[in-house]
């Protein structure tokens, strides 16, 4: 069974009395909380005591890697973290207090559809949505299982092996595929299966970043997400690919979340 336990779904790598703001994280697919667990140790010194790290952590990966089902459509995962009475919701305990958004790819598109939620279904507005490698979610992605209900596990390797975010020699070892082949089938399936819904634009201001050497997601695609918000929108490159935030160095991780608090003290 999938917990609402909202200790399960958000892990604080540090944990403060009075946040003045709560910046939400979501990896890219296949990704887990841990790729944000040394972001606290990185935010300057004036708003170190001030600025909570809130990494989501989805079922079936970490130390959810036992629950079941996993989510492989969007609108279940929203609907999940999201329902109509906002109290049964595992982020509410953490709604308390001024909100920010930050998805990686995968996650920047749930990170989107997260805060069209709050805000349609409960008048919530995040300080700023910051998106990392991610395609504006009106353009189309070229994901060889787009459409598809159905597919094998040689086809999710094949997908997972094309990102170049998983070494090979980890996906070629059968002692690994039971434990990462299900949170890749599920998040592959999860963005193949993703169709956009048009609205009105967001009024947080949003800030789309990615890597130099991002041969998936280009600046096209991230200038694209101007159209989706109605305040101020800036683009953000850094050196790297498209896992330029699981790579990048401690001095361009910190200057990205530097980026981010600006772009949250503009709301």
């Amino acid at each position: 069974m999938i917990s609402l336990d909202s200790r399960q779904w958000v892990r604080c790598p540090r944990r403060l009395e009075q946040p003045s703001l709560r910046l939400f994280c979501l990896p890219y697919a296949g990704g887990d909380h841990t790729l944000f667990q040394r972001w606290p140790d990185l935010l300057p010194g004036a708003v170190r005591d001030h600025l909570e790290i809130c990494p989501i952590q989805l079922p079936g990966r970490a130390h959810r890697v036992r629950e079941r089902p996993l989510f492989t459509s969007m609108p279940a995962l929203i609907e999940t973290l999201v329902p109509a009475t906002l109290s049964a919701s595992p982020l509410f305990p953490w709604l308390d207090r001024p909100f920010a958004f930050f998805g990686a790819s995968l996650g920047g598109l749930i990170a989107f559809e997260l805060v069209r939620a709050l805000s349609t279904l409960h008048g919530l507005s995040p300080a700023a949505l910051c998106i990392a490698s991610c395609r504006a979610p009106h353009l189309p992605g070229p994901h060889p299982l787009e459409g598809t209900e159905h597919f094998h596990d040689a086809e999710v390797i094949e997908h997972v092996c094309s990102l170049e975010g998983t070494p090979e020699y980890i996906l070629a070892d059968s002692r690994f595929l039971p434990v990462i082949l299900p949170k890749h089938w599920a998040d592959a399936l999860l963005e193949a299966t993703y169709a956009y819904v048009p609205d009105i634009a967001l009024d947080c201001p949003i800030m789309a970043c990615g890597g130099e050497q991002d041969v998936l997601v280009g600046l096209p695609e991230l200038v694209a997400w101007q159209a989706h918000t109605q305040s101020t929108f800036r683009l953000q490159q850094f050196p790297g690919d498209h896992f330029f935030v699981r790579d990048a160095s401690a001095r361009d991780r910190a200057l990205l979340l530097e980026q981010i608090i600006r772009m949250c003290c503009k709301a």
